[in-house]
């Protein structure tokens, strides 16, 4: 809320001996969502699950005390949240893969990998060792 930072974050599970084809596909996937960006139909779907997630939070006691708490704090208004999904809901294509271009940059990702790759090793399967 007062700094300029943000987390880009992604996940996997995936057995051991597929660590580096997962690997591979991470990078493949982000590199084409880089080039061209997410599907209309990709971004409508996530701006609709977004906007019921904080729909759904707000119906919660906990959570609206929380954010009604946070909003006093940081000096905002659930006037600032309506205003905030509103921009959300208006963003174009065009304008996330500016912002995805401006801000991922795949050379900075930090990747890392944790399992029993020792029995993977053991049983002769190649190219688990592979991190950033």
């Amino acid at each position: 809320s007062w700094d300029r930072e943000a987390l880009f974050a992604s996940d996997a599970i995936y057995a051991p001996q597929n660590a580096e084809r997962v690997l591979a596909a991470y990078n493949e996937e982000l590199a084409k969502i880089l080039d061209k960006g997410f599907t209309a139909e990709e971004i409508a779907e996530a701006k609709k699950g977004w906007l019921q997630d904080r729909t759904v939070s707000r119906a919660k006691d906990r959570e609206l005390t929380y954010a009604l708490l946070s909003n006093e704090y940081i000096g905002r208004t659930l006037a600032w949240d309506d205003t905030l999904e509103k921009k959300v809901q208006s963003l174009t294509h065009d304008e996330i893969l500016a912002a995805m271009r401006k801000f991922i940059d795949p050379a900075k990702i930090s990747t890392v990998q944790s399992g029993d790759f020792a029995k993977v090793k053991r049983t002769g399967v190649q190219g688990t060792e592979t991190a950033k």
